[in-house]
């Protein structure tokens, strides 16, 4: 294995767990399956919500812009992959940016139109 692997796997056996392969990645997985279905529930929230949700824009915009900085910073890491992983990817940043604009705008606008008067 490469040395970080080795190093990693050494850790493991020192502190006497069982080396892991493929339990780590589907781990992860299940792990960001339970963070989008935290996000659908608080993005319900704000849909049935009776007032402006501001709780749920600002969970929106912190999810969908932080993954669109994480799609940016690393777009160069999935420019090569085939299709339809890469193109997917590449509508994946897109996607997210739209989606942080428009909450910020909707954010703003709701601000605005609140705003007390200025004398």
């Amino acid at each position: 294995p490469q040395p970080e692997r080795r190093r990693s796997l050494q850790f493991q056996l020192a502190l006497g767990l069982t080396p892991t392969t493929l339990v780590e990645p589907v781990l992860f997985l299940r792990l960001l399956g339970m963070a989008y279905a935290s996000l659908l529930v608080g993005y319900l929230f704000g849909v049935f919500s009776k007032s402006y949700p501001v709780a749920t824009v600002t969970v929106g915009v912190v999810s969908n812009g932080g993954a669109c900085v994480i799609l940016w910073v690393f777009r160069s890491s999935w420019s090569g992959w085939p299709s339809p992983a890469g193109p997917f990817m590449s509508f994946s940043l897109f996607a997210t940016g739209a989606i942080t604009c428009a909450l910020l705008v909707s954010a703003a606008r709701y601000r605005w139109a609140h705003a007390a008067p200025r004398s």
